[in-house]
């Protein structure tokens, strides 16, 4: 029998944190997803809606032209969400910095 712990892959290092590339999948998974979903729904929508209602395409492109500004609404949510991310580690790391080197200056 094949013990599956061995093919596991840890989320969270010895000290409980997040390993260094899971930020990078999760923005990945998530940009992904806007990217696919509301055009494949978009694209089958337009098409369901064309045949059943004989228009030309031009209800088809209205589908796609929708899903393609929704897909730019969540790609511009989840860029500024991730922003926000970035400037509170780099706010954070600042702050580390700046207590080092008060601590630098009272040893001295």
């Amino acid at each position: 029998m094949i013990d599956c712990r061995c093919f596991s892959i840890p989320m969270q290092n010895s000290k409980n944190e997040k390993v260094w590339w899971q930020p990078a999948i999760e923005i990945f998974v998530q940009v992904s997803g806007w990217i696919v979903f509301p055009l494949l729904i978009g694209i089958y929508l337009g098409r369901w809606l064309q045949e059943k209602w004989g228009h030309e395409p031009w209800i088809y492109i209205g589908c796609v032209a929708a899903a393609f500004i929704i897909t730019n609404v969540g790609l511009i949510l989840i860029v500024l969400k991730a922003a926000k991310k970035m400037q509170k580690v780099i706010d954070e790391s600042e702050k580390q910095v700046q207590n080092h080197k008060e601590t630098e200056q009272v040893k001295k």
